[in-house]
Protein backbone atom coordinates (compact mmCIF):
# COMPACT_ATOMS: atom_id res chain seq x y z
CA UNK A 1 0.00 0.00 0.00
CA UNK A 2 2.91 2.33 0.89
CA UNK A 3 4.76 2.05 -2.62
CA UNK A 4 0.70 2.57 -4.11
CA UNK A 5 0.68 6.20 -2.35
CA UNK A 6 4.35 6.64 -2.79
CA UNK A 7 4.00 6.36 -6.58
CA UNK A 8 0.77 7.95 -7.02
CA UNK A 9 2.27 10.89 -4.97
CA UNK A 10 5.22 11.11 -6.84
CA UNK A 11 3.20 11.33 -10.53
CA UNK A 12 1.04 14.16 -8.58
CA UNK A 13 4.42 16.04 -7.77
CA UNK A 14 5.22 16.30 -11.23
CA UNK A 15 1.66 17.86 -12.20
CA UNK A 16 2.10 21.37 -9.56
CA UNK A 17 -0.41 22.96 -11.99
CA UNK A 18 -3.57 20.40 -11.16
CA UNK A 19 -6.00 21.56 -9.02
CA UNK A 20 -6.94 17.84 -8.26
CA UNK A 21 -3.37 17.02 -7.29
CA UNK A 22 -3.49 19.77 -4.62
CA UNK A 23 -6.34 18.20 -2.98
CA UNK A 24 -4.51 15.14 -2.83
CA UNK A 25 -0.96 16.53 -1.60
CA UNK A 26 -3.17 18.22 1.42
CA UNK A 27 -4.92 15.19 2.42
CA UNK A 28 -1.26 14.02 2.41
CA UNK A 29 -0.12 15.77 5.29
CA UNK A 30 -2.51 13.25 7.24
CA UNK A 31 -1.05 9.76 5.58
CA UNK A 32 0.37 7.49 8.17
CA UNK A 33 3.21 7.30 6.54
CA UNK A 34 6.13 9.48 7.93
CA UNK A 35 7.94 10.59 4.08
CA UNK A 36 4.75 10.64 2.09
CA UNK A 37 3.43 13.63 4.98
CA UNK A 38 7.46 15.18 4.64
CA UNK A 39 6.69 15.22 0.62
CA UNK A 40 3.30 16.30 1.16
CA UNK A 41 5.25 19.40 3.42
CA UNK A 42 7.27 19.83 0.46
CA UNK A 43 4.64 20.43 -1.90
CA UNK A 44 3.05 23.40 0.32
CA UNK A 45 5.40 25.90 -2.09
CA UNK A 46 3.41 24.95 -5.05
CA UNK A 47 -0.07 25.34 -3.81
CA UNK A 48 -2.17 28.49 -4.59
CA UNK A 49 -2.20 31.53 -1.26
CA UNK A 50 -5.88 30.05 -0.60
CA UNK A 51 -4.45 26.92 -0.18
CA UNK A 52 -1.80 27.60 1.71
CA UNK A 53 -4.06 29.72 4.16
CA UNK A 54 -6.09 26.37 4.51
CA UNK A 55 -3.58 24.21 5.84
CA UNK A 56 -1.48 26.79 7.74
CA UNK A 57 -3.20 25.67 10.89
CA UNK A 58 -2.20 21.83 9.92
CA UNK A 59 1.51 23.08 9.39
CA UNK A 60 1.51 24.87 12.70
CA UNK A 61 0.55 21.31 14.30
CA UNK A 62 2.82 19.23 12.81
CA UNK A 63 5.89 21.83 13.22
CA UNK A 64 5.74 20.59 17.19
CA UNK A 65 4.04 17.51 17.57
CA UNK A 66 4.75 15.19 14.29
CA UNK A 67 5.60 11.78 15.62
CA UNK A 68 8.94 12.09 13.25
CA UNK A 69 11.32 14.61 13.48
CA UNK A 70 12.38 15.12 9.78
CA UNK A 71 8.51 16.22 9.05
CA UNK A 72 8.48 18.40 12.23
CA UNK A 73 11.84 19.82 10.40
CA UNK A 74 10.23 20.63 7.21
CA UNK A 75 7.17 21.98 8.99
CA UNK A 76 9.37 24.67 10.57
CA UNK A 77 11.27 25.70 7.31
CA UNK A 78 7.97 25.60 5.86
CA UNK A 79 6.96 27.84 8.59
CA UNK A 80 9.84 30.56 8.57
CA UNK A 81 9.92 30.47 4.11
CA UNK A 82 6.39 30.13 3.07
CA UNK A 83 4.58 32.03 6.18
CA UNK A 84 7.20 34.38 7.19
CA UNK A 85 4.58 36.76 7.59
CA UNK A 86 2.38 35.22 10.18
CA UNK A 87 3.57 35.66 13.56
CA UNK A 88 4.97 31.84 14.16
CA UNK A 89 7.00 33.12 16.84
CA UNK A 90 4.86 31.02 19.47
CA UNK A 91 5.21 27.95 17.71
CA UNK A 92 9.37 28.45 16.76
CA UNK A 93 10.07 29.01 20.75
CA UNK A 94 8.32 25.87 21.57
CA UNK A 95 9.93 24.26 19.46
CA UNK A 96 13.45 25.10 20.44
CA UNK A 97 13.00 22.45 23.42
CA UNK A 98 12.88 19.58 20.72
CA UNK A 99 16.35 18.09 20.41
CA UNK A 100 16.33 16.77 17.03
CA UNK A 101 19.28 17.43 14.72
CA UNK A 102 17.21 17.80 12.41
CA UNK A 103 14.35 20.40 13.88
CA UNK A 104 17.49 22.46 15.51
CA UNK A 105 19.06 22.70 12.23
CA UNK A 106 15.85 23.82 10.89
CA UNK A 107 15.21 26.66 13.68
CA UNK A 108 18.94 27.72 12.42
CA UNK A 109 18.41 28.08 8.70
CA UNK A 110 18.22 31.41 7.44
Amino acid sequence: MYLDRLEALQGLQQAPADKAAHGVMIAALDDKNWDLRLRAVDFISKLSEEERAQVYPKIRVMALEDPRSYVRAAALTCLRKLYAGRDNSDVLKKAEADKAPSVQKALQEK
